[in-house]
């Protein structure tokens, strides 16, 4: 999921932002138009890794980050209008597969 020693780390960090960024841009300005009617919110999923990053993880690391400012900046934008817009982070779930990561200290406090 990307290493700045990656040969195609341009092609990683593009697929992750579009798969999680992109798509929520364009999920939220579709949904915009209704949300105003309604005041309804949006609640986008990112990643512990967007505030704290682990190695060899940088195209899903930055792809998170980048989800967490696009629902701030939208949450500045959309809020005078009565929708709120947030975002929820969630930690690693010790799986197998997470702890084969070698990423335990995501685990921790």
């Amino acid at each position: 999921m990307g290493s700045i020693y990656d040969e195609n780390i341009a092609d990683q960090m593009n697929s992750m932002m579009n798969l999680n960024l992109f798509s929520v841009v364009a999920l939220t300005q579709l949904a915009v138009p209704h949300l105003e009617k309604v005041k309804g919110s949006i609640i986008n999923i990112s990643s512990i890794v967007g505030k704290r990053p682990i190695q060899n993880f940088m195209a899903y690391c930055s792809a998170k980050a980048a989800v967490d400012m696009f629902t701030k900046s939208v949450a500045i934008e959309l809020g005078p209008k009565g929708i709120r817009v947030n975002c929820v982070s969630p930690t690693a779930v010790r799986t197998n597969f997470q702890q084969a990561t070698g990423h335990g200290e995501l685990l921790e406090g």
